[in-house]
């Protein structure tokens, strides 16, 4: 018995059984290619086991749209790369072209969070009034602001920072440096941000 022609609807992705729905996909870190594989269906669920479908997937979050290629592996099972740069939230579409239409895949337009890669220090920025001139034994202090090689804010953690203090003409000094977590205009923690 081989099964009938590949049936859209009735394809599922790879860790979800016909019939159940689990629309979210794992977390994603901005610039970290992820995969997805689905099984290719009939219509009364029978996997497949040739391949030589039309797969065709879109990832669309508010910032960017993305096609992603799609690697047919010849046994019934088809890997979807997808690798969103932008931090928020986004929906892959995963359909079949059956030549009379695109068909979605049971449970498409997947939900999937992106979240920051981890801050890259030629990215981060500093902002404050102690990088200006200051007098010795007085109090100043400014920010670091985390960002990741893709321009989203990332998280900093005060034991990640390393502060060196240099004098008149290069001179080396040796300050007294406190490093916390920055607090926003409503005094709220800002993960992205150090205070030195």
């Amino acid at each position: 018995i081989s099964g009938g022609d590949t049936h859209g609807p009735a394809c599922t992705r790879e860790g979800v059984e016909p019939g159940r729905r689990a629309r979210a996909l794992p977390v994603a870190v901005a610039g970290r290619a992820s995969r997805l594989r689905v099984q290719a269906r009939d219509r009364h669920g029978n996997a497949m086991a040739r391949g030589g479908e039309q797969f065709v997937a879109r990832l669309a979050g508010i910032s960017e749209v993305l096609s992603c290629p799609v690697t047919d592996n010849g046994d019934g099972t088809y890997h979807i790369q997808y690798c969103p740069t932008i931090v928020g939230e986004y929906a892959l579409a995963v359909t079949l072209d059956t030549g009379h239409g695109p068909q979605h895949i049971e449970g498409s337009r997947f939900a999937l969070a992106v979240t920051a890669a981890p801050a890259s220090p030629t990215s981060c920025g500093v902002s404050g009034a102690g990088l200006c001139d200051t007098l010795a034994g007085v109090h100043t202090c400014f920010t670091v602001h985390g960002w990741d090689v893709y321009g989203n804010k990332a998280a900093l953690e005060p034991a990640d920072l390393r502060v060196r203090v240099e004098g008149h003409q290069g001179l080396e000094a040796s300050p007294v440096c406190t490093v916390c977590r920055a607090r926003d205009t409503s005094g709220k923690e800002n993960p992205a941000a150090l205070e030195v």
